[in-house]
């Protein structure tokens, strides 16, 4: 099963291999660490056994792949200059005795360590791990359709260009009817975030599974809110849930209505952040007003919600609606105070949501 701590590998040649053969410099750097402080005969002696050892380690795949690797790459890119297809072959004859022998190292790294600007996480070391999972859980993925399409195709790309391409990869390699496939996905998703962060930090890696299912949402409604909900338990499924409120709105609020009371916190967010009217990166969507009783029935199951996470999206949910229709806005608050006195939480929601308000009194 996938984990939600994924990564990404890069690999570096601990040596260089240009200009020398069969191991003698690797052998000359080994047996200056060895030899030490070592000198006269007993320094030649260590030198003599080290060179032989290691160059019984070099083989010629290991002179091939030390020949190709000029700085940091990741696997297809080493793959693809030794003109090899085969990944178990690469890995068993060429990765892994390099590894061992010590003539490379690998670095793994998550969102946090790796390039600055967020389009570049989704790169051609991304589509290899991706690839790699995918694989691993649905049989008959062709991993070579999907690498064709993005490798060397994304790196003059802006991050939704570069997404769509990875779902029009997904489109181009997954098995079987929408249906089908993404049921199976289910395994793919790995542990559940045990935490309210992580969406981005942890989860970052499942964008690319996000934006097919939401191009593809409306194939099926029940299999895609099935997956949405488990998806925005890893990551988040509230780009992917509006397609289906915009196709079917009473039937997908009547869902969130739901979710709005389930005890996953993330669940809970989705139900209010997924029907905001103007979501940061997203096409604006209205069903908000156009399922109002719906919007303000979801409003007031969270408004006493023990979490900031939801808090702030009840809040946003009501700063978007006073640029829409500020009467509205002012209608759900009213009621909330016709209530009773308001909780912490729902005090906190109503100064987040009219933060933008001119000051009365």
């Amino acid at each position: 099963m996938a984990s939600n701590q994924f990564s990404a590998v890069a690999w570096r040649p601990v040596v260089e291999w240009a200009n020398f053969s069969a191991g003698d410099q690797v052998a000359g750097e080994v047996a200056g660490e060895v030899a030490g402080e070592v000198t006269g005969e007993v320094t030649d002696q260590v030198t003599d056994q080290v060179t032989d050892q290691v160059t019984d380690q070099v083989t010629g795949e290991i002179m091939r792949l030390l020949g190709v690797m000029k700085s940091e790459m990741a696997r297809i890119e080493i793959q693809t200059a030794l003109g090899l297809k085969h990944l178990p072959h690469f890995r068993d004859t060429y990765l892994r005795p390099a590894l061992e022998g010590g003539f490379i190292a690998q670095r793994t790294f998550t969102r946090n360590t790796m390039a600055q600007k967020f389009k570049d996480y989704y790169g051609d070391a991304c589509a290899d791990m991706l690839a790699e999972r995918i694989g691993a859980v649905l049989p008959g993925f062709s991993r070579e359709r999907f690498m064709e399409t993005l490798v060397g195709q994304l790196e003059d790309k802006a991050l939704s260009a570069r997404l769509d391409l990875f779902a029009q990869a997904l489109r181009n390699s997954l098995p079987g009817a929408y249906t089908q496939h993404i049921t199976a996905l289910h395994p793919l998703l790995g542990p559940e975030l045990q935490t309210e962060t992580g969406m981005f930090t942890q989860g970052w890696w499942l964008s690319p599974i996000a934006c097919y299912v939401e191009k593809r949402a409306t194939e099926d409604f029940t299999a895609s809110l099935a997956f949405i909900r488990e998806l925005t338990k890893r990551h988040t499924g509230e780009f992917a849930v509006r397609p289906l409120l915009a196709a079917f709105p009473a039937e997908t609020m009547a869902v969130m209505r739901d979710w709005s009371l389930d005890e996953n916190v993330h669940i809970r967010r989705l139900s209010s952040e997924g029907m905001r009217i103007r979501l940061p990166w997203a096409k604006k969507l209205t069903v908000a007003l156009e399922r109002f009783d719906d919007f303000k029935t979801i409003l007031g199951n969270l408004k006493d919600d023990p979490s900031k996470f939801v808090q702030k999206s009840v809040g946003n949910n009501l700063n978007d609606l006073y640029k829409e229709a500020p009467e509205k806005a002012e209608e759900i608050i009213k009621e909330w105070e016709r209530g009773g006195t308001l909780s912490t939480s729902a005090k906190w929601i109503v100064k987040h949501g009219r933060r933008n308000q001119p000051a009365v009194g």
